[in-house]
């Protein structure tokens, strides 16, 4: 089915002290700070994975890399795999239900997975919420109030908010869950606008859910549109991107939230090079570029540099890393040691880990200045 094979492609300073050597300067001279050292990425490893994950989600919490559920070997898996950076061993674990193309989203201390598929089609959809805690090692589960699959989600503090998607027999969607982890209770409401095969991001005190699908399974339309949520007045406002585009990312950093890459036009493979930057602190809205034309990038923020790994056009897959450093206010490129799409990231300490999809094996960066 056309649509369901579109939706199928989506997816910190070392300060310089300066000494004069004749004690003239030193009565005389001022005293001035020495500009940090910009960060970097260093290839550091690639590692074994214990299985491939084709639609599998995934983060990390201090030295832990989770990647959970997907598909492998064209079955749907219930299975977690652990590995902990210090020790550089793996272990296993399980989901409370096997699925894939759920939403995987971190709080200060715990990773949540949300809904997804049960089955090959999105007839059966999950409404569970699976959640880990690195540091002590257990699991706790919760309920999604609309159960649905590829969801778009954010995080600000201990509040997480799933908007978007698709439930059941493919029908977009427009709920918007917030779940407190504190109390542990949900609120929810309506975004403006359905979001599926979006993404979102959260700054300040607003939360954006940023393009997608928009209208109907039978009438979709690649949107521009982007819901904002206000964090102090629980009340949603439009904003629009420069570019209408789906299978896009959403990454923020400090007061900026970042919109990259993603699909013009998904029947002819038009990838957009777009990256819709919002400053929440200057409430102004701005546009950079990729290296190159994309989808389905992963994402993370590692120190200053916000990472965009990976990700295709539906014909083409990079193994190029764009990465932008907030210090500098540059872009740079680094390397995969191969072409990965679907990439899982997860920032453990000073290492970056990078996992695709349908890979046995996933890069580690190191942070260095």
């Amino acid at each position: 089915m056309l649509y369901m094979n579109i939706i199928n492609r989506q997816h910190g300073y070392a300060a310089l002290l300066m000494i004069p050597l004749a004690f003239g300067l030193l009565s005389c001279s001022k005293h001035k700070d020495a500009t940090p050292t910009p960060q970097t990425l260093t290839f550091q490893q690639t590692i074994s994975l214990p299985q491939s994950r084709v639609y599998g989600s995934g983060g990390a919490i201090g030295s832990k890399f989770v990647f959970a559920g997907g598909t492998s070997n064209n079955t749907i898996q219930k299975s977690v795999d652990i590995y902990d950076v210090q020790t550089g061993a793996w272990t296993q674990s399980n989901l409370s239900l096997g699925r894939w193309m759920m939403t995987s989203v971190q709080t200060d201390n715990e990773i949540l997975f949300a809904g997804g598929l049960t089955t090959s089609s999105y007839t059966s959809i999950s409404g569970v919420v699976d959640i880990f805690n690195p540091g002590s090692g257990t699991w706790s589960q919760a309920t999604l109030p609309t159960p649905r699959a590829s969801m778009a989600a954010a995080s600000a503090g201990r509040k997480v908010f799933l908007g978007g998607g698709a439930g059941a027999n493919m029908v977009f969607s427009q709920a918007l869950d917030i779940y407190d982890r504190n109390s542990n209770t949900w609120t929810s409401t309506n975004l403006m606008v359905a979001h599926l095969s979006g993404a979102a991001a959260a700054a300040g005190n607003k939360v954006m859910f940023a393009g997608g699908y928009g209208g109907t399974a039978a009438s979709p339309v690649i949107s521009n549109m982007v819901d904002v949520y206000d964090l102090n007045t629980g009340k949603l406002t439009t904003a629009t991107l420069s570019k209408g585009r789906i299978a896009l990312a959403g990454v923020a950093s400090g007061s900026r939230m970042f919109f990259a890459g993603g699909l013009e036009a998904p029947q002819t493979n038009i990838a957009s090079d777009v990256v819709d930057v919002y400053d929440a602190a200057a409430d102004q809205w701005s546009v950079m570029h990729l290296s190159a034309a994309r989808c389905n990038i992963g994402t993370a923020v590692i120190g200053t540099l916000v990472v965009f790994a990976g990700g295709d056009t539906g014909v083409k897959t990079f193994d190029t890393i764009d990465i932008y450093n907030t210090q500098t206010n540059t872009w740079s490129t680094a390397r995969l040691s191969s072409p990965q799409t679907y990439c899982t990231l997860g920032v453990c300490n000073r290492q970056l880990i990078v996992a695709g999809a349908q890979s046995k094996t996933a890069d580690v960066f190191l942070l260095s200045n």
